[in-house]
């Protein structure tokens, strides 16, 4: 057991980013904040993922503290969406599948339609066009609504050789728009 909810009971604002955390740690201090009134939640660049957002559907799903409270989300640079990435962070980064394990993604996208999120921040989460069309469904659920960032995303599934190179060249320009074209009539 972590003996920090003593101390996490009086904390309105959680930031956690750039702290190599993963899905193993995350879901037990997810059990912990469901009775904590949290305005805001960073769990930016702490490789979480498929998991990391089921759990947090469910804490968004379940009348909890934190669902109450809760009006800030920022996921920044977690593979939420399952994305199979071969060379990550390095040079030649290259996208092998999108979306490949939506599960935890289409849960979270569910619970914020009865949310009362108002920023939610998604950067560079290697997040498709499939999950964009999951997002754009949900959004027009959420009237509290005011601020996504999307920023560094492959959205239209523009397919991009050598990616993060000198010598990048898009192979594809929006391949895919299924989940852009639904997201902006959202």
């Amino acid at each position: 057991e972590y003996g920090f909810q003593g101390f996490i009971a009086a904390v309105a604002h959680l930031a956690l980013g750039s702290n190599p955390i993963g899905d193993k740690a995350m879901i037990p201090l997810l059990d912990t904040l469901k009775d904590i009134p949290l305005i805001s939640f960073d769990i930016s660049k702490t490789n979480c993922g498929v998991s990391t957002a089921s759990k947090l559907a469910e804490l968004l799903t379940d009348e909890t503290k934190f669902r109450g409270a809760l009006t800030s989300v920022v996921m920044d640079e977690n593979e939420l969406t399952g994305t199979k990435i071969r060379n990550k962070g390095r040079l030649r980064e290259e996208i092998e599948r999108l979306d490949a394990d939506l599960s935890g993604f289409t849960e979270f996208c569910s619970s914020l339609k009865s949310s009362t999120i108002v920023s939610l921040s998604l950067r560079k989460c290697y997040l498709g066009p499939q999950a964009l069309d999951l997002l754009s469904d949900a959004i027009k659920f959420i009237a509290a609504l005011t601020s996504v960032v999307l920023d560094e995303n492959e959205l239209t599934g523009t397919k991009i050789e050598h990616k993060g190179t000198p010598i990048e060249k898009i192979d594809e320009l929006d391949a895919d728009l299924s989940g852009f074209t639904e997201f902006c009539s959202s």
